[in-house]
């Protein structure tokens, strides 16, 4: 018995490729940091975006590691083709349109996680303690996205 092979969309191939770019991005930059191990960089930034907490540049690699394994949680969801409901029920006529979204959707979180943790390393390794770090409020705006995708693209799905 040969199991049905789902065909992925462009959408999601350009996502995914930018998510695995900005990964691989990522580490370089980690890499790079890490030549000066000696140097002091925040490790913790408190809700007004102070840094409260400082540490060597090696402990940017737990952020790294933090970033991969939850885009790798990710397409492992996605690989398994969970049906996920949000908002409505999932019946037989509507499942597999229903799944499209999901799976472009995760595709989106996967690229608005890259975004976070790209926001939190780039005000870490830049960090000056006279300056407010005015790009973290992106990050209220970038883990909302991918939910108004999926209500966008849901509301037009029949029951």
């Amino acid at each position: 018995m040969q199991k049905h092979r789902r065909k992925y969309s462009r959408f999601e191939k350009i996502i995914d490729s930018i998510v695995l770019l900005g990964l691989i991005t990522f580490w370089c930059i980690i890499w790079k940091v890490n030549q000066n191990p000696d140097q002091i960089l925040p490790t913790h930034f408190n809700i007004q975006g102070t840094a409260d907490s400082f540490g060597n540049a090696s402990n940017l690699y737990i952020l790294g590691f933090i970033n991969t394994f939850l885009i790798l949680g990710l397409y492992i969801l996605k690989a398994r083709n969970i049906p996920l409901n949000f908002g409505q029920e999932i019946t037989a006529n509507n499942k597999e349109a229903i799944m499209q979204v999901m799976r472009k959707t995760i595709s989106i979180f996967a690229l608005s996680i890259l975004i976070i943790f790209g926001i939190i390393l780039y005000e870490t390794i830049t960090y000056k303690s006279s300056q407010t770090p005015y790009l973290f409020i992106l990050i209220l705006f970038c883990i909302k996205i991918p939910i108004i995708f999926y209500f966008i693209k849901t509301q037009n799905i029949k029951q």
